[in-house]
């Protein structure tokens, strides 16, 4: 089973730059074997029949007006056709771009590139890029804008949401992150925010909308997905999800946001990844704006998971940067204690612990989410050896 071997591969590689302390290196034929698999798959997951069903169906301008896909996907598969390439030429060209940009988004932001390619692997290479390649070509661009936002560059940044939400949807609530970049978030705002759209939560904005489209809209594809999802839920606001996302809130912000709070790659990351939590919260009961949107800022766990780890090796290698730390705050007086020293020291050892138990829990629902997804029917059976 070829997504086992990689996995094998990627444990085996870990192991090596375990020894040697370095995760930065990604090995370039890894991806490349990744970009490879997505994009000349063939009758593989469910919504592959589909895909091929559009491309077949597209000959001129009016097949994408008609297309219950997105307009700009659509567009797309288009201009793929009127230059006479295949179908698989096209998925492999969307596998290219969508895997090429996480790739640099990973390389480019985390501190420990191999850390976050694994999880980006287990958690989302399937989903995102081997099944909903229309939504992982769309996540592909934010994860990438979201370097523009730390660079402040907001005509690139809008150019790639744009296109982000040209692709799918879902991506138009994506944009309001540029504005979150500077904002400093603390535990009593954060209650606060969830406490009031646990409430809205509550609210069916799924009825809503059929009725607005009832008396005012009519539109034909809105009824449909209306019909598709109105169904369906998220698991409601104690969902396994829900409260995972949550612990990993927490985890980042005690480990890292603390230690780093006026970095703007911080604050955008740990902004960006409440907002992520409150759209899940406030659109739990539309399933699949409350899933597809949110998960593009769940992406972000593939850059806090390593800044937790890396955070937590640089402590418990110098834990006198807590001193230093304490200092720059005005806490002079309680850091020449010798007592209050112990009590700091004991405190970084204790956040040590808790961090690396933690993370290690991670990557337990990790693997088992990997795995499990493996036996759906549909999956396994893909390049079985």
């Amino acid at each position: 089973m070829i997504f086992l071997l990689i996995l094998l591969f990627f444990i085996g590689y870990g192991i090596v730059l375990y020894r040697k302390k370095d995760f930065s290196t990604v090995p370039f034929l890894l991806v490349l074997s990744l970009i490879l698999i997505a994009g000349l798959r063939k009758n593989y997951g469910y919504d592959y029949i589909n895909y091929l069903t559009n491309w077949n169906e597209l000959y001129q301008f009016s097949g994408v007006m008609h297309s219950s896909f997105d307009k700009g996907y659509t567009l797309l598969a288009l201009c793929f056709k009127k230059f006479h390439f295949g179908f698989h030429s096209f998925m492999l060209c969307i596998s290219l771009v969508s895997i090429g940009l996480k790739y640099k988004f990973i390389k480019k932001l985390s501190p420990l590139p191999f850390i976050s390619f694994l999880i980006y692997y287990l958690l989302f290479f399937i989903i995102n890029d081997m099944e909903q390649i229309r939504h992982g070509l769309a996540i592909g661009l934010c994860l990438y804008a979201i370097i523009y936002i730390i660079e402040e560059k907001p005509i690139k940044y809008t150019i790639c949401c744009l296109a982000a939400f040209l692709l799918h949807s879902s991506a138009f609530l994506f944009f309001p992150l540029y504005f979150f970049r500077k904002i400093n978030l603390n535990l009593k705002k954060c209650g606060i925010i969830l406490i009031g759209s646990l409430l809205f939560s509550q609210i069916n904005f799924m009825s809503i909308l059929e009725w607005v489209n009832t008396i005012l809209i009519h539109s034909p594809r809105i009824a449909e997905k209306i019909l598709l999802y109105k169904d369906q839920n998220v698991g409601g606001i104690l969902s396994l999800t829900f409260l995972l996302r949550v612990f990993v809130f927490l985890l980042y912000y005690i480990v890292v946001y603390r230690i780093h709070p006026d970095e703007i790659k911080t604050k955008v990351v740990l902004n960006g990844y409440f907002y992520g939590i409150f759209i899940f919260l406030f659109l739990n009961s539309v399933s699949i704006l409350a899933v597809r949107s949110s998960a593009i800022l769940r992406c972000l766990e593939i850059i806090m998971i390593a800044e937790i780890l890396n955070t937590t090796f640089e402590n418990k290698v110098k834990p006198l940067q807590w001193i230093s730390l304490l200092r720059k705050k005005g806490m002079e007086q309680c850091v020449s204690s010798s007592s209050v020293y112990y009590k700091i020291i004991d405190k970084c050892t204790n956040v040590t612990l808790v961090s690396y138990i933690s993370v290690a829990f991670l990557f337990v629902y990790y693997f088992y989410k990997f795995v499990s997804l493996l036996f759906v029917d549909g999956y396994f059976s893909y390049f079985s050896i």
